[in-house]
């Protein structure tokens, strides 16, 4: 007979106290509440209702490969620990929307780049908020929507009305066209630009 070590007793008692706190339907669809598979390398997603059930019924399957022998010996019931062992398995993102409020599951650096999922989404905006759930660390973090926008934010100082009136008139010849744009290193027009100028 083998003693339990002290990590597999402080799983089991942490699974057995979360099923006594977690609804058996923590994973499942409700009107205000949809769920996603984001695979972090391709970038390829794909709608589920019940991301646990979802996973059971298609661990045959090419994407969950790395997953089957550990989902065949899960039931439903196990649903939390399905998820971590689909995300850390298999390079997946699970991503629940719900109104104004995103909650990705990741397994450490295989954070899927959400930008274009966003963007497709209309997740990019400052409203919604994004917790990014490190199943491996168990750690969490908050961000906006619009953290996941193409590009670079602007620096808070940057002219803003400047620029848009020197675009507004870029068809005219002005005779700062040919200086540098205000904390860049490049101008309203191509050539001539004069260098390193803050």
């Amino acid at each position: 007979m083998t003693t339990p070590s002290r990590r597999h007793f402080l799983q089991t008692a942490a699974a057995v106290t979360a099923s006594w706190l977690l609804p058996r339907s923590l994973f499942a669809r409700t009107p205000d509440r949809y769920f996603w598979f984001l695979h972090a390398d391709t970038l390829d997603s794909w709608p589920v209702a019940d991301p646990v059930r979802w996973s059971l019924e298609h661990a045959h399957e090419p994407v969950l490969e790395r997953a089957t022998e550990g989902l065949r010996k899960l039931t439903p019931d196990d649903g939390d620990r399905i998820i971590r062992l689909v995300v850390r398995r298999c390079r997946l993102n699970l991503l629940e929307l719900q109104p104004d409020q995103v909650l990705v599951h990741h397994w450490g650096q295989h954070r899927a780049d959400l930008r274009a999922f966003f963007k497709t989404h209309r997740l990019d905006r400052p409203k919604v908020e994004v917790v990014l759930g490190d199943r491996k660390k168990e750690a969490v973090t908050t961000q906006t929507g619009d953290d996941f926008l193409f590009g670079d934010r602007l620096a808070a100082h940057f002219p803003l009305d400047l620029y848009l009136s020197k675009w507004a008139s870029r068809f005219a010849l002005q005779p700062d066209d040919w200086t540098a744009a205000p904390g860049t290193r490049s101008g309203y027009a191509w050539g001539g630009v004069e260098d390193n100028i803050p």
